[in-house]
């Protein structure tokens, strides 16, 4: 069956700690792969799903790729860069797909290059025309290449509302969890968690997305101030009064006084 056919998410207690799978599997096929739970370990084979999330107590991590580059612990993390602009908006349905089907035809952009898979686990999302606000995860997607039409994206969920040829415009995005990168001093991306280790690339790691972490600190924070990426490249500052280009990660809870070093934060970046 294509999409996600019989798939459901299942929590698990383990050793005091709580999983929560994606739904993009059989529960029995998920839970016989199981790996070997450890928050500060790191992998090149891929052990759970993207965003699998993991709680103990009052800290949340997710499980996430790393991308090229190899921060070290205390990073703010955030989402890969749009791999062309020109895939965020308005790829034309080629051919009409109707409502229950698991599939959607597109035609690529000018300028797009993208591998087969790129987008896997991440959204396709109607930003025009018919099925306005539908977004749908993608199991697996032929490659984008010049203006060729008919690259074919395979849905978990089937269509709500038909995908009509030459009305429906499209959108993509990759997991927010796929290939995350060191925060830039001006966003590039959304800020997603913090890693507790040096990371090699291209690596599957735990990410910790809330709960008290510790988090690399440029300027010193003083009380009640909330902790922004978005001024420092990796590192967090305090919160001023014109934060438009800033983004919150959390609050302080054990306060810097040192640049360099690390401040004890309670991330607010899951749910």
């Amino acid at each position: 069956m294509s999409g996600r056919g019989q798939y459901r998410r299942k929590v698990l207690n383990i050793d005091g700690r709580i999983l929560e799978y994606p739904m993009v599997g059989e529960t029995k096929d998920l839970l016989d792969s199981q790996a070997t739970l450890n928050p500060y370990a790191q992998s090149a084979t891929q052990l759970y799903p993207l965003g699998t999330k993991l709680i103990e107590g009052e800290r949340t991590w997710r499980y996430t790729k790393n991308g090229a580059g190899t921060p070290g612990p205390g990073t703010v993390l955030q989402t890969a860069v749009v791999h062309n602009a020109e895939n965020d908006l308005d790829l034309v349905t080629d051919a009409t797909t109707a409502v229950g089907a698991y599939t959607i035809s597109l035609t690529s952009t000018t300028n797009a290059a993208v591998a087969a898979d790129y987008y896997k686990e991440g959204y396709a999302f109607v930003n025009a025309g018919g099925g306005f606000g539908s977004a749908y995860k993608i199991k697996s997607h032929d490659a984008l290449v010049g203006t060729t039409a008919g690259s074919i994206f395979t849905l978990y969920d089937p269509l709500v509302v038909a995908s009509t040829a030459g009305s429906t415009l499209w959108g993509l995005r990759k997991n927010v969890y796929d290939s995350v990168i060191a925060s830039a001093a001006a966003m590039t991306g959304v800020p997603v968690g913090v890693n507790m280790l040096t990371l090699a690339a291209s690596y599957y790691f735990w990410m910790q997305t809330s709960g008290p972490a510790c988090v690399l600190t440029h300027a010193a924070i003083g009380a009640a101030y909330k902790a922004m990426a978005g001024t420092t490249a990796a590192q967090i500052d305090p919160s001023v009064d014109n934060m438009a280009a800033l983004s919150e990660i959390g609050w302080p809870i054990s306060i810097c006084n040192t640049a360099g070093e690390g401040s004890l934060v309670f991330l607010t970046l899951d749910h």
